[in-house]
């Protein structure tokens, strides 16, 4: 998939890759709010540009096999890539997406 840069249209190459319980461990806080490491007992994704393993957003999940459905529990953009200024489009939709693909594999 492909990620757009809002100011340059600039399209990069972009993957959602589920997080080690090491790599929620050493997220920086300066790019992200919520406390991540809380979130650990459920799935954690994270969006990034393959070249530079930048990490956009982050999205946890909590899986419902015998409903056939799983709850976004958080979903946090970086601070860049919030409001008008962002640098990157569509973050959020991205990782909203790719949870839907989480419910349809476990089918």
């Amino acid at each position: 998939m492909f990620i757009e840069n809002s100011k340059t249209g600039e399209k990069l190459r972009a993957s959602v890759i589920q997080c080690t319980a090491e790599e929620v461990e050493e997220l920086d806080g300066s790019k992200f709010q919520f406390d991540w490491v809380s979130e650990s007992s459920f799935t954690i994704f994270r969006l990034e540009i393959l070249s530079s393993n930048e990490i956009l957003g982050l999205m946890s999940i909590d899986l419902i096999p015998v409903e056939l459905r799983l709850e976004i529990r958080l979903l946090e953009l970086s601070k860049e890539n919030v409001g008008r200024q962002r640098r990157f489009e569509n973050v959020a939709g991205i990782l909203i997406a790719s949870a839907c693909k989480q419910v349809q594999q476990r089918e």
